[in-house]
């Protein structure tokens, strides 16, 4: 029976070329065999192999017979199939939490409060990445509030697949100002507990994402990201 690597060192592979490939350290289009991807990381080729599986079925690369990995880009037609299902997926995450018995609590509400001071700084002071981080933050978190792990899972899958490409994407784009109070407007109606008014707040929220990122990807001629 074949031995098998520690999961440990199977994540230890995973995590960190997902952050390389997240940082563009490793850009979309980048091809490698195995052996030069395990020579990288200093590690053995059985757990970054299995690495490279997990990051295939996140969608960030394509396992190549004969030539290793590449790593994949997002096109115009990818990043809208993303958005068609984040449009109606984190409206459904910002539903559950409003549903939820016990509603979240006093705490959970300020630290995402937290995250809109954070856009509200980053939009004042121009600093997208800055931006980025805080609204990607305050999403992931109203996710795990609505406790629906199956959910939670593919939506994180889809954030991966979109953060790197939209960091470039948002560089090209004016400031999102005002996406803070759409964002403050979203969780006052979570804490009001009205499933209807928060599901259509963030519902439009998502599909002006989408048009913007559609017509910057048009207007400066991209082919991917």
């Amino acid at each position: 029976m074949p031995i098998r690597p520690k999961p440990t060192r199977v994540n230890n592979a995973y995590e960190r070329l997902k952050l390389d490939i997240m940082r563009s350290e490793l850009p979309p289009g980048f091809q490698a065999p195995e052996p030069e991807i395990a020579e990288r990381l200093g590690m053995s080729r059985t757990p970054v192999r299995e690495a490279l599986i997990r990051l295939e079925a996140d969608g960030l690369v394509d396992l190549v017979p004969r030539r290793g990995v590449r790593v994949r880009g997002m096109s115009r037609e990818d990043m809208r199939e993303v958005y068609n299902l984040l449009c109606v997926l984190e409206p459904l995450a910002v539903r559950q939490v409003c549903c939820e018995d016990e509603i979240a609590t006093v705490e959970a509400f300020a630290a995402l409060d937290v995250y809109v001071e954070s856009m509200r700084t980053a939009e004042q002071a121009g600093e997208i990445d800055a931006w980025a981080e805080a609204e990607l933050g305050l999403r992931r978190m109203i996710i795990e509030l609505g406790r629906n792990r199956r959910l939670s899972t593919i939506l994180a899958s889809l954030f991966d697949q979109l953060q790197r490409g939209r960091l470039v994407l948002l560089r090209l784009m004016p400031m999102p100002v005002g996406s803070a109070d759409r964002c403050a407007a979203i969780l006052e109606a979570m804490q009001a507990r009205d499933p209807d008014l928060a599901e259509q707040l963030m519902c439009a929220y998502r599909q002006d994402a989408r048009a913007l990122t559609d017509e910057v990807f048009q207007v400066s001629r991209l082919s991917q990201v």
